[in-house]
């Protein structure tokens, strides 16, 4: 089974707003479909702007992030639909659907990664998302960008067993970057990746040893 992708509503359309019947592009998605439309109308108004060196340039014609005009905390949540043998159907606050499952040996049905492999993925998937951030931001062109992420972790901790812990105790990511850069500019890089990446810093904090090799324009 492979995870899906869908939209969905959590709560009605504003009165006289779109709603399913009048809506017919994305019948059902109305609510969050405004809800998107009231943030970006009323937290951050200068986004088009464009053109200022201060900013996050974003991917739409003449888009601007302001970090100042980003509210100071926001919060992400996922809610898991309990299937049965390991297995869990998992909404996030976007809309994303995933399976969540683990290998037969373990009870489950392979359905989908296990929340260890969601949790590796997080952490390369969130390097690579950063890295090409913060490189954009300091106006350096990335040729290609590559990351392997791996984590050591304990089964023993996970099962119970004294003496042991169950949160990853090693995190490793190896980084192939490609990338028009000086040392001086690199090493700047690499800095703003590693107090920015969200995923590095909740493994950081952990206790988790991070060891991190690059392969820079090799």
């Amino acid at each position: 089974m492979s995870p899906s992708v869908h939209l969905f509503t959590k709560r009605a359309a504003p009165h006289g707003k779109a709603t399913k019947r009048n809506n017919p592009i994305f019948p059902g998605n109305a609510g969050v479909i405004w809800d998107m439309i009231l943030f970006y109308k009323k937290t951050m108004p200068a986004w088009v702007a464009g053109g200022d060196s201060g900013a996050i340039q974003g991917e739409g014609a003449g888009m601007t992030i302001r970090p100042k005009e980003l509210p100071e905390t926001t919060e992400n949540w996922a809610e898991a639909d309990f299937k049965g043998h390991a297995k869990s159907v998992v909404t996030i606050k976007g809309g994303h659907t995933m399976v969540v499952d683990e290998p037969r040996r373990l009870g489950g049905s392979d359905e989908g990664p296990s929340p260890t492999g969601y949790l590796v993925t997080s952490l390369a998937g969130c390097t690579a998302v950063i890295l090409e951030r913060c490189a954009k931001e300091a106006k350096l062109e990335i040729g290609s960008l590559k990351v392997k992420s791996s984590i050591v972790y304990s089964p023993r901790g996970i099962a119970g067993q004294e003496g042991y812990r169950s949160n990853p105790s090693e995190a490793r990511s190896e980084i192939w970057l490609e990338i028009e850069a000086s040392d001086e500019q690199i090493e700047a890089l690499k800095a703003d990746y590693f107090r920015r990446c969200p995923v590095y810093n909740l493994f950081s904090a952990s206790g988790c040893a991070m060891k991190d090799v690059w392969h820079i324009n090799e």
